[in-house]
């Protein structure tokens, strides 16, 4: 399947016209507040999809980073999505990659699903924790 191809067929399932723009990428909004980015790579056969998780903290960051790290080992704590930061952005980003030739519709359809549960719980995750405080003071994270 392409891309142009998984993306209309997500637009005419969603009631609207998606595309990518000049930058070969778009922006999908979801419940009014989640913001998902489609990006091709250079090489026409990568689907990036990402959105910015959080500012990278000023105070506790190694604490910040090693619950981050944590949940990536092996994907266990983000469904296989991944983080990354940006220091231009001062963002951490989650992401997952599609192989588009390897990716069926339903397959797309399901990991931009589990992506933005992954996000959504991430978010509310990141905004309960005070990384300045030491951890046995932290309240749940779970």
């Amino acid at each position: 399947m392409t891309i142009d191809a998984l993306l209309e067929k997500l637009g005419k399932e969603m009631g609207q016209e998606i595309s990518l723009g000049e930058n070969n990428s778009c922006t999908l909004v979801f419940d009014q507040k989640y913001e998902l980015n489609l990006e091709t790579a250079d090489d026409g056969e990568t689907l990036h999809l990402y959105a910015e998780l959080c500012e990278i903290p000023e105070e506790g960051r190694l604490r910040f980073y090693d619950i981050l790290l944590e949940a990536h080992l092996f994907g266990y704590g983000t469904n296989g999505a991944y983080f990354g930061a940006s220091k231009e952005l001062g963002q951490v980003i989650l992401f997952q990659n599609f192989k588009v030739a390897k990716t069926d519709y339903e397959d797309f359809r399901q990991g931009l699903e589990d992506f933005l549960n992954v996000y959504e719980a991430w978010k509310t995750r990141i905004d309960k924790v005070d990384f300045s405080l030491p951890k046995e003071k932290e309240l749940s994270t779970e």
